[in-house]
């Protein structure tokens, strides 16, 4: 985790207009602000290369044949927790993982195609987790909501 990046409002408008529609292009992006396309551009270009600003692609996996979206919960030894995140990061059945504060030490969200391959990620590789004290998962039978604009209030 780094500085809180220094955006302007013309920089966090961009960057709200992307995030409700990440195939925006250039031109109606600055048509929408009143500038030019050249200056979103390059401003797109400065945030993605600083890091500030990823436009990416999301599949959703029950549509794509992974039916159990889940999100488990892990409680490990505090010496091994970064470590742990890292491992999990670091495997292809994860899609997002944070080391978080509260009763779990690092959330993760996965999908799995069937219970047997859920029950094969936490007895193969995750019970290889140095320092694993206990996993709880929890399958999201309902996602109510999916991303969000957090540029808008």
């Amino acid at each position: 985790m780094g500085d809180i990046a220094n955006l302007d409002d013309v920089d966090i408008r961009i960057c709200s207009i992307l995030s409700d529609d990440g195939r925006a292009s250039n031109t109606s992006i600055a048509k929408k602000l009143g500038i030019s396309e050249s200056m979103v551009r390059k401003r797109i270009k400065r945030m993605r290369e600083e890091g500030l600003l990823r436009i990416v692609g999301y599949g959703d996996p029950w549509t794509l044949g992974f039916p159990l979206a889940t999100m488990i919960f892990f409680h490990i030894e505090p010496k091994h927790v970064l470590a742990a995140a890292e491992a999990l990061t670091a495997m292809k059945e994860t899609h997002f993982v944070a080391v978080t504060s509260g009763s779990a030490d690092i959330v993760v969200r996965c999908a799995f195609k069937s219970e047997k391959s859920l029950f094969d990620f936490l007895f193969g590789p995750v019970s290889q987790i140095k320092g694993l004290i206990k996993t709880e998962t929890s399958l999201l039978l309902n996602v109510m909501k999916r991303g969000g604009n957090p540029f808008t209030s």
